[in-house]
């Protein structure tokens, strides 16, 4: 530090001049202004860490909360079509085996109503069915019964899509069916096999 009296450098902690003698008055203002000087670095220090602690936490924290409500959609979506899978195969007198889609169950009995009539024309049966509601790819199994009802043949009719209170009918014919068979059934057994309905029809 220079004495501001004779201009000669001195030590920084000397209180006098070691050359004039003189008090060197300007030691506790370089002090004071050192320990400013520090303060403000601090601060400015200290100031920089929590600007980029901060712009760090904001930037990961939109990421988190996009991937956990990314998360909850699939647990939700997957809960939804376990649900949906536990609807269906739970659903009364389900007779589908395969999956259905999310959003349909599979097709039952309930879901239709069946009128059978003596065809004389083919020597067979006429079925009318009467859906209850829309069906996607309604498919129906007829079973002939002979008179103590042990089961003598069965065969599956596939109608398609069919609407709601729009009837369909179906013959089967002594052909279908061969003469042994005709001649002994005397009861038929019928069952929805296949085709969906949707859970917002």
């Amino acid at each position: 530090m220079k004495c501001p009296y004779c201009g000669k450098a001195n030590p920084l902690e000397s209180v006098y001049c070691i050359f004039c003698g003189k008090k060197l008055l300007i030691k506790e203002k370089v002090t004071q202004k050192i320990k400013t000087d520090n303060t403000s670095r601090v601060a400015a220090a200290q100031h920089k860490i929590v600007a980029e602690t901060d712009s760090g936490s904001s930037g990961a924290r939109p990421l988190f909360v996009m991937m956990l409500i990314i998360i909850l959609i699939a647990v939700a979506l997957f809960g939804f079509v376990k649900c949906v899978q536990f609807a269906t195969k739970n659903d009364g007198q389900t007779t589908t085996g395969g999956s259905t889609a999310p959003f349909t169950r599979a097709a039952n009995n309930n879901d239709i109503t069946m009128e059978v009539n003596t065809d004389l024309a083919s020597l067979g049966s006429k079925f009318t069915v009467s859906p209850q509601v829309d069906i996607k790819g309604l498919q129906v199994t007829v079973e002939f019964l002979d008179k103590n009802k042990n089961k003598l043949t069965e065969t599956e009719k596939y109608l398609g899509n069919v609407q709601k209170g729009v009837q369909v009918s179906f013959t089967v014919s002594l052909s279908d069916l061969g003469l042994s068979v005709t001649w002994n059934a005397h009861y038929t057994n019928t069952r929805v096999s296949g085709g969906t309905v949707s859970y917002f029809a």
